[in-house]
């Protein structure tokens, strides 16, 4: 009889949790966390055959959800891209890039 009573404690717990998760999920309340504990300014590049430009913010969450793919390319850039191989790419960190998720647009790394 106390092993039932456990795993009902448990169960119980673990229902309460994921009821928590339906009305505040966690990736959201993580996510944000993340966005403000990094202390980076967001930073957007459009390389244009190894000219870089500084791209507005809006403008660049707007680009990069056209764009085939999104790689982390060294620890704090990541290149969106249509073609893995094009000369023309967007650069820009993980605080823009956690901007322009946070914003609605449709964008996602590989």
């Amino acid at each position: 009889m106390k092993i039932n009573q456990i795993i009902n404690i448990v169960l119980v717990v673990a229902i309460i949790v994921l009821i928590f998760n339906i009305i505040q999920p966690f990736s959201n309340l993580t996510g944000a966390v993340s966005y403000h504990i990094d202390q980076s300014e967001p930073k957007c590049e459009f390389n244009n055959q190894e000219m870089l430009s500084e791209v507005p913010l809006n403008m660049c969450c707007y680009e990069i959800m056209k764009q085939r793919t999104c790689k982390v390319v060294k620890e704090e850039t990541i290149k969106c891209y249509t073609l893995e191989n094009s000369k023309k790419y967007f650069l820009l960190n993980h605080k823009a890039f956690n901007h322009c998720e946070r914003s609605g647009y449709d964008v996602f790394l590989e």
